[in-house]
């Protein structure tokens, strides 16, 4: 399985690896799902599995448009646990179909829509 392969090359030992499950949880409080999801997640086998087990961080986010190698290897594990998704680019370099339990899909752009007068 490629998350085994993936989280078997995850070694961490810092002093957060020691913090307990409720301070990182309040951490996280102050944190954005991808932020959490993009910082955390290849830190420790530790946080993987806390990651893993709540899906709640996971659930919803926001399809990123930086650091896409990064996050195609984040989505190969977590993509069926993500609900609801936001798409805030024009260029989709994701197949929408790695998404399979995906219940909504939001759609926003900085360009706007061009508005037509048929009046």
């Amino acid at each position: 399985m490629l998350y085994s392969r993936i989280i078997a090359n995850v070694k961490s030992n810092t002093w957060f690896d020691h913090l307990p499950t409720e301070i990182i949880f309040l951490i996280f409080d102050y944190l954005s799902n991808n932020e959490i999801i993009h910082t955390f997640f290849f830190f420790s086998q530790r946080l993987n599995n806390l990651l893993l087990q709540n899906q709640y961080y996971s659930r919803y986010l926001e399809l990123p448009t930086t650091y896409l190698t990064i996050w195609k290897n984040i989505l190969s594990v977590i993509s069926s646990q993500v609900e609801y998704l936001n798409i805030t680019t024009i260029y989709l370099t994701l197949p929408l179909s790695i998404f399979s339990n995906l219940k909504s899909i939001i759609i926003s752009s900085s360009y706007g829509f061009q508005k037509n007068n048929y009046n």
